[in-house]
């Protein structure tokens, strides 16, 4: 199909030849030097290969950024091209070059009290065993801002054209919500209900020879098929749902998402937090465990 379109654009084989198979198991020198020659960045009688390489384009990216463990692949490619060059040559070009993920809470009352009253039906037996599924697996939707009830953080930024693939494994990574009470009539004694934590990103083509261009997935942005990432928030000591945050309060916590320890594509997920106060005092807290499957 890849070579039927480059053909539909008037586009030939030789002017924009197409490899087919696993980028790790391809063997990039042979493929490169039968394809484009000799004339090498490295001499004009040798071969082109892996060092000549100038830019990696590559649309890697899965829900919550990482999901289906594509990015390894890329960087794979990127360190051959980087081992392969002559002092003096600068490293290919990575687009996107950067990346951020992005944590906010949110409300959802209408979703978490629906099995309460079905119609005027209690069906809250129903409705624990898919709050159970759901904060075991993660959902994929597109959220309202106006359920947006935190400010958003930074979990991480990635730098692609110098990351490590083992640095892809997001252990242990800090971060801090404040409840916001920006409605009108807002209250002193008000309280936002956290039930869910929104993972986001954006990744960014920069290279300083134009403007950036932002790829962008936040709930501000306007809508793609990569939505938002919900990790719902259960107690499941208590059975409570959502997180209770009063003025004053944030919600400070530690944030893993890993490569899944059966399936690599799949990606763990653990978030602790803790409830602290206006004057330090940390009033209580939880943890949840979800994946993001396939």
């Amino acid at each position: 199909v890849g070579r039927e379109c480059v053909r539909a654009n008037g586009i030939s084989d030789t002017s924009l030849p197409l490899v087919q198979g696993v980028v790790e198991q391809i063997d990039w020198k042979r493929e490169m030097a039968v394809r484009f020659g000799t004339g090498s960045m490295h001499g004009d009688t040798e071969p082109i290969g892996p060092g000549d390489v100038v830019a990696i384009v590559s649309e890697w990216m899965g829900y919550a950024l990482l999901f289906e463990s594509m990015l390894p692949s890329v960087l794979r490619v990127r360190d051959l091209c980087i081992k392969e060059r002559k002092d003096g040559i600068p490293p290919p070009k990575m687009f996107p070059n950067k990346a951020k993920l992005y944590l906010e809470g949110m409300s959802d009352p209408d979703r978490t009290g629906f099995w309460n009253d079905v119609y005027g039906v209690n069906m809250k037996p129903f409705g624990d065993i898919v709050w159970k599924d759901m904060t075991e697996n993660v959902t994929v939707d597109l959220v309202p801002q106006d359920k947006i009830k935190t400010d958003r953080v930074t979990v991480v930024h990635l730098d692609l054209e110098t990351v490590a693939i083992e640095e892809l494994d997001l252990k242990e990574k800090p971060f801090l919500l404040k409840p916001k009470f920006e409605e009108k009539g807002a209250k002193d004694d008000d309280v936002k209900v956290i039930d869910a934590l929104v993972v986001s990103f954006d990744t960014t083509f920069d290279h300083g020879d134009g403007p950036p261009v932002v790829l962008d997935t936040t709930v501000t942005a306007k809508p793609t098929h990569w939505a938002q990432t919900c990790l719902w928030l259960h107690h499941s000591k208590t059975g409570e749902v959502g997180v209770a945050l009063s003025r004053g309060e944030v919600m400070e916590g530690l944030f893993t998402m890993v490569r899944g320890s059966e399936n690599e594509r799949e990606m763990e997920i653990e978030v602790q937090w803790t409830v602290v106060g206006a004057n330090g005092e940390k009033k209580n807290g939880g943890t949840i465990k979800t994946m993001l499957g396939t």
